[in-house]
């Protein structure tokens, strides 16, 4: 990235991030890789948590947040080495993660995204809906979650819309879907997904505001759901 604020890294991210995290006061990110998007996005909130199970990449999470633990931003950061697993219980396991390279950008649960699997690895692993109970990070459309998981968005999204559907006022979501890139979904998966979009008010296509969901646009772009005005 530039110094002087023209990022070249996921351009799309920062602007859907200058666009929207204004409108919250908790963001959560997850994988959260080296802290990236999550120290940018904890100078546009009042609370920021990064979740990866990486245990490289967490570890160089947790020395970059140590360097900068004085700023204003870094303060209202707090991170935790596990993995987000498909659910919406208080379930805790142990589950499996694999890479190309530990501490890259493409660890994932299923699969990875840069090269062929080199290293594997246990990690604890817990539902969403319980990281939101556990740190009080409200279930309403205050809260920004940002989702990178390597196609793991699959599995991780349909079994949320029990969850959502229950919500009134639902967290918005910004995720990253993966396709051809690395794996795509079933066409029952993507069935579900579209179920989820059509419980929120708004849907934003890399940052173009839809009325709905085509199941070709999940191969390749970058989808927002929000119920935050």
């Amino acid at each position: 990235n530039h110094l002087n604020g023209e990022p070249t890294w996921e351009p799309e991210t920062f602007n859907t991030f200058d666009t929207w995290l204004p409108k919250h006061t908790h963001y959560i990110g997850f994988g959260t890789w080296i802290g990236v998007t999550l120290f940018y996005a904890a100078q546009n909130v009042k609370y920021a948590y990064g979740f990866d199970g990486d245990p490289s990449a967490f570890a160089q999470l947790e020395r970059n947040l140590q360097w900068n633990s004085n700023s204003l931003w870094g303060k209202k950061c707090k991170i935790l080495p596990t993995a987000v697993i498909e659910g919406s219980t208080s379930k805790r396991q142990m589950i499996n993660m694999k890479s190309a390279g530990a501490g890259n950008s493409c660890s994932g649960i299923k699969d990875v995204a840069c090269g062929k699997v080199t290293t594997h690895w246990k990690v604890q692993g817990f539902t969403l809906p319980y990281l939101m109970k556990y740190y009080s990070i409200p279930e309403n459309s205050s809260t920004f979650v940002k989702i990178d998981v390597e196609s793991y968005e699959c599995e991780l999204l349909p079994s949320w819309f029990q969850w959502l559907s229950q919500l009134d006022n639902k967290p918005t979501l910004r995720v990253s879907l993966h396709g051809p890139n690395v794996r795509m979904c079933t066409k029952e998966q993507y069935a579900v997904i579209d179920n989820i979009a059509g419980l929120y008010n708004d849907i934003y296509i890399n940052n173009e505001q839809r009325q709905d969901i085509k199941t070709s646009w999940f191969s390749k772009d970058d989808i927002l759901l929000t119920d935050n005005k």
